[in-house]
């Protein structure tokens, strides 16, 4: 979903102001050029509290779920990644990996980042989908960067990911990913912070800042 454009909002009000003039002509009402006057600053306004929307106004509580249906999924999550299959060296079943999602949001948009103490994953293209059974999920597709000491043994690789938006709240995010390298694996995120953040370290200290004493 994008935000409407400068063009196509001129074009519509523009059109919504023929048709309501011509509705006047037909009703015998006299129309005078002084009431095209207003256009630019009508259009001025509209594009300001657009903006707002966009960015800001859309997550307001008030206006969710009878006016805006979209989760608020903004923020920095802690939780898990679990790869599936065995470790080569072991034997045994990989552990889970410790892990954050940074999600930044506005109503017609969602970028994700996925960190971990070896790698960051960045959403190339993603979406919120809303399910027959009303459950929201995120889809996308993402690459891998893996810090520069780890590329020879783990290089940068392509995948997609889904992640279940759960509770009415938006409580948790759960779901699975898959990679070009035939690897998959689990996702869960269950805490949230409102705070962004850009690195493993900034969101490791973010919720050692936040957790109880």
């Amino acid at each position: 979903m994008n935000m409407i454009s400068r063009s196509h909002l001129t074009v519509l009000l523009g059109l919504a102001a023929i048709l309501w003039g011509i509705l006047l002509l037909l009703s015998g009402v006299h129309v005078s050029m002084q009431l095209a006057k207003p256009f630019s600053a009508v259009l001025g306004i509209l594009l300001i509290l657009l903006g707002l929307f966009e960015k800001w106004v859309w997550r307001l509580p008030i206006l969710h779920p009878w006016f805006v249906s979209t989760p608020v999924l903004r923020g920095t999550w802690k939780g898990r990644v679990t790869p599936f299959g065995l470790d080569h060296e072991s034997g045994q079943p990989y552990s889970p990996i410790e892990a954050y999602l940074t999600i930044r949001q506005t109503f017609s948009s969602i970028s994700i980042r996925l960190i971990t103490n070896e790698s960051s994953s960045e959403l190339l293209a993603g979406n919120i989908v809303k399910e027959p059974d009303e459950i929201y999920t995120v889809f996308g597709t993402y690459r891998n960067t893996p810090r520069l000491l780890k590329r020879d043994e783990s290089p940068i690789h392509y995948g997609g990911l889904f992640l279940h938006v759960q509770g009415k709240s938006v409580n948790a995010l759960s779901g699975q990913y898959w990679t070009d390298r035939n690897t998959r694996g689990e996702l869960h995120f269950d805490r949230r912070e409102k705070t962004t953040v850009d690195s493993f370290e900034e969101a490791n200290a973010l919720t050692r800042e936040q957790t109880p004493s």
